[in-house]
């Protein structure tokens, strides 16, 4: 969900690099030289995928036994490629996996930047793919809660299982806002809670809304940013109790503090703009939230005639300041100013309270 430019290294420089690492090993050697071009066409046909989102089609190799899988290559020669001759600290290919985790800028983009990267994750696992062990654009610089409690080795057998690539999937999922999010108040003075969802646009095609949905569980993200959030909610609300305090309208304090960082969000997801969204939200409902009529108290109508102050609609907007004493005396739902009315005695007028009580009374 957070895109990422794509490695520097090409494919084939980093099966440059990891031969020069191959040394006491001269058929290795001799297989991985002998195989360049294959790791090439390799490397194609998954970039190819990945850009189409069909990468789940691609044919995982079997679990079980040692089969050649690139040439002459077995999967555990590729298995063996990535964790001696490329992650391995004193190998010249290590800093292909250095450049690539620090690309990152500990911002792992499986969660939007939450965790930190500490590690390479290999997007097809490589104990089902291994011919893609080294290729710089299947892996991903993870956090520990993305790489192990989240994705782990699992991979996508259908379209609307796959989760987000970040290198090379379609630009909608970086671009389009999908995640959102409700402030749900508690009390007035107490910190709410975030309540995170995914509201794809409606123009996406329906595999694409199943596929964000589907990274949006396996990350665990509707608990984790609910969390981020929480934890910079008491300082905003500080920031805007001490401007309601200093008399400034919420419709400045949204311009002023939360809709800059609407704004200024690192990418079209990212928890903290959500968050401040769903802020400006609240605010703006609560600026026109509704009360109940306080003349009416909410019966709508006295007796025959709606309430002067509400319409009949029963409610008023919360922030209307009302003088109740400017209603004390209502009109005489039996008369209009008959001298002879025996209810208001000719004044044409009766007691809210009255009033309130013949209307209560009706049969």
């Amino acid at each position: 969900m957070m895109l990422l430019n794509e490695p520097l290294y090409t494919f084939e420089q980093t099966i440059d690099e990891c031969i020069l690492g191959v040394t006491g090993n001269d058929s290795l050697r001799e297989k991985l030289i002998a195989s360049k071009g294959d790791f090439s066409n390799a490397g194609m046909q998954y970039r190819y995928a990945a850009s189409t989102a069909e990468l789940y089609a691609l044919q995982p190799v079997s679990v079980g036994g040692d089969p050649e899988v690139i040439n002459a290559l077995k999967k555990s020669e590729l298995v063996k490629l990535y964790e001696q001759y490329f992650r391995a600290s004193e190998k010249p290919a290590r800093k292909v996996y250095d450049a690539i985790l620090n690309s990152a800028q500990d911002k792992c983009p499986f969660c939007g930047g939450i965790g930190t990267p500490r590690n390479l994750d290999h997007f097809l696992p490589k104990s089902h793919y291994p011919q893609f062990s080294v290729l710089p654009s299947n892996l991903v610089p993870s956090c520990r809660d993305c790489n192990m409690d989240g994705k782990g080795e699992n991979f996508a057998i259908s379209a609307e299982k796959q989760i987000i690539q970040p290198y090379l999937d379609k630009q909608r999922f970086f671009i389009d806002q999908w995640i959102f999010a409700f402030y749900v108040s508690v009390d007035d003075g107490e910190p709410g809670v975030f309540q995170y969802y995914v509201s794809p646009p409606e123009s996406w095609p329906e595999v694409d809304k199943h596929r964000a949905r589907r990274h949006f569980e396996v990350f665990d993200l509707a608990k984790r940013f609910a969390t981020k959030a929480a934890e910079q909610l008491g300082i905003v609300l500080g920031q805007i109790r001490s401007m309601e305090q200093a008399g400034l309208d919420i419709s400045v304090i949204k311009s002023v503090l939360l809709q800059p960082a609407i704004e200024t969000a690192q990418f079209s997801n990212h928890w903290q703009k959500v968050m401040y969204q769903a802020l400006c939200n609240h605010y703006t409902e609560k600026k026109y939230r509704l009360k109940k009529c306080p003349v009416c108290e909410g019966e709508c109508s006295f007796f025959n005639y709606f309430c002067p102050l509400c319409r009949g609609d029963g409610v008023v907007e919360a922030q209307l300041e009302i003088d109740i004493s400017d209603y004390e005396y209502l009109k005489c739902p039996e008369c209009d100013g008959w001298e002879r009315c025996r209810l208001c005695s000719g004044n044409g007028r009766i007691s809210r309270d009255k009033a309130l009580e013949m209307t209560r009374n009706r049969p």
